[in-house]
């Protein structure tokens, strides 16, 4: 049932406790509401990547804060950091910021920061707001740390390193084998180190291509599509050798740990690959983890955009789980575990999306793929009805003729991405029209849990063929970057405003109907409404 604005905000002031949810719901109303119209504020170009989160916009490779929500109503500059060298520019950067009223994790008085990885094996804590270096690490003169992003989100993060390959000096020093890479994890609230770990062949084996620590699994890849899963705190009960703190003495150099040039030495070796939890193959090492129950979804060696969902425990395909759209298309289809954490999975195609969910079986039956519904770019329709996928007794899907109306179908409207706002618990379908003036964007709101079609917004700008668009939603802001040829960056930016121009209208109407006697009170009230609408 659709609540009131006003009701909503009276209901804040009887026993509510943590308002930030109830909070949420009445901003979703307000950005659904029919006269609220989503305008372009302010544009900027640049010559390098432009990042949006949190509620801010980075600039030259993160030196140039802006927050969204300047003078005006318009994004102001929060601060610059000094001018650097090639060898000092960031890499990389995580915002560590909680949006809850109060943070439920130990941490010790830290605010919320910027923490960015630096070309010369720094990793540094900035103030969010201010910029001011809080905290700096030196990491290694032995591996160059290029890769950082969360390991478990607002707890810890893991930093990756380049490859590293055999000197030919070594080489012909005699010495056959050298490890292939490294990943540190630390704590974030407050920061310190966890572990450091050398992946090498001589454990993992010979095939190892690349390696990552995500969400307490140690993920190991491997030539021709393997991937193999491990638990990290098995890493760490079979190979840690001793406890590292930052500024404690360095076991193995003169200084402290995390200070040049010394750095943070390697804590955790191991003799031999700890048990297997999990192994399979599949093409590009594209493998994904998620579901109530449990399932993984892959695909399969040689087939890109063609998935199979298969069930962790019993390690069967899922009825149904072969998702494949059937469309002709130049890029390939795309799938992933919604982030709602609701275990269903989102599919999509060229020009519809899919959102599937999943069925456990009772005991021996498998589980089964089902469809919630579809949201077709052409018309921003929701459809429920049941296009399940065909199979043959050897499990080959049989695929349906291709009519020259879904190829131009999937010409003239296509998706370009689909994002989820958690706040709004919206669903951000971003599709491209095309007719005879050229390409132009469209950002749709939808329904999480029905698909139903919510707002509709056009964006200004000529839509460019050949550049990367992102479009991120933040409430009731919409942000559009652009990266085009020639390192040409831009970055548009949509705020939510009340479309009032009837309104005035009506009540100057109103105005000129009224008797004489009335008209001083209705300036003063006309009045007392431009003020408001003002503020």
């Amino acid at each position: 049932m659709k609540k009131n604005t006003i009701h909503l905000l009276s209901q804040r002031e009887y026993g509510v406790k943590c308002s930030y949810r109830h909070n949420c719901n009445i901003m979703r109303e307000l950005v659904l509401q029919p006269d609220a119209k989503f305008k372009k504020i302010w544009q900027r170009r640049a010559k390098h990547p432009i990042l949006c989160e949190g509620g801010k916009l980075y600039f030259d490779q993160y030196r140039t804060c802006f927050t969204n929500y300047g003078m005006n109503g318009v994004p102001m500059q929060l601060y610059k950091l000094p001018h650097c060298t090639s060898a000092q520019k960031i890499e990389e950067g995580i915002i560590c910021q909680s949006t809850l009223e109060e943070l439920c994790l130990e941490h010790k008085g830290y605010k919320p920061a910027f923490l960015a990885l630096t070309a010369d094996n720094w990793l540094v804590r900035h103030d969010l707001e201010t910029g001011d270096k809080l905290q700096e690490v030196f990491l290694s003169n032995k591996y160059k740390f290029r890769h950082l992003s969360w390991e478990s989100d607002l707890y810890t993060i893991v930093l990756r390193s380049t490859h590293s390959k055999l000197a030919s000096v070594a080489r012909q020093a005699g010495f056959t084998h050298s490890p292939l890479m490294s990943l540190a994890v630390f704590t974030v609230f407050p920061l310190n180190i966890v572990a450091v770990m050398e992946v090498s062949k001589q454990v993992f084996g010979h095939d190892v291509t690349d390696a990552m620590i995500s969400q307490g699994l140690l993920v190991v890849m491997h030539q021709g599509g393997g991937v193999r899963l491990y638990s990290f705190e098995t890493v760490l009960l079979e190979g840690k050798q001793f406890n590292l703190s930052l500024q404690s003495t360095h076991p193995g150099g003169r200084g402290k740990t995390g200070s040049y040039p010394d750095g943070i030495p390697c804590n955790v070796n191991l003799k031999e690959a700890p048990p297997v939890l999990f192994h399979v193959r599949c093409s590009e090492h594209n493998l994904q983890l998620g579901g109530i129950p449990w399932h993984y979804m892959l695909c399969p060696q040689g087939q890109r955009g063609f998935f199979h969902v298969y069930s962790l425990d019993k390690q069967h395909l899922a009825e149904e789980g072969v998702l494949d759209m059937e469309i002709l298309s130049v890029e390939p289809d795309k799938a992933f575990f919604h982030p709602d954490d609701s275990g269903r999975i989102v599919h999509v195609g060229p020009n519809q999306l899919r959102v599937l969910k999943l069925t456990p079986g009772h005991m021996a039956e498998r589980s089964r793929v089902t469809r919630c519904y579809t949201i077709h770019s052409k018309d921003n329709k929701t459809d429920n009805q049941d296009d399940s996928v065909t199979l043959t007794s050897s499990g080959r899907v049989v695929k349906k003729r291709i009519s020259e109306d879904m190829y131009s179908d999937c010409i003239l409207e296509t998706i370009q991405s689909v994002n989820y706002e958690n706040d709004l618990d919206l669903l951000i379908v971003t599709s491209v029209h095309q007719d005879d003036e050229g390409l132009s964007g469209r950002v749709c709101f939808h329904d999480n849990q029905t698909g139903k079609l919510l707002k509709e917004v056009l964006l200004e700008e000529p839509w460019k063929e050949f550049c990367d668009h992102v479009i991120e939603v933040d409430m009731d802001t919409i942000v559009h970057t652009v990266k085009g040829p020639m390192r040409l960056f831009g970055c548009y930016m949509y705020r939510l405003v009340r479309d009032t121009a009837e309104d005035d209208d009506n009540k100057d109407d109103t105005i000129k109907t009224k008797p004489k006697r009335n008209v001083g009170v209705s300036r003063t009230r006309q009045r007392t409404n431009l003020r408001t609408s003002s503020r």
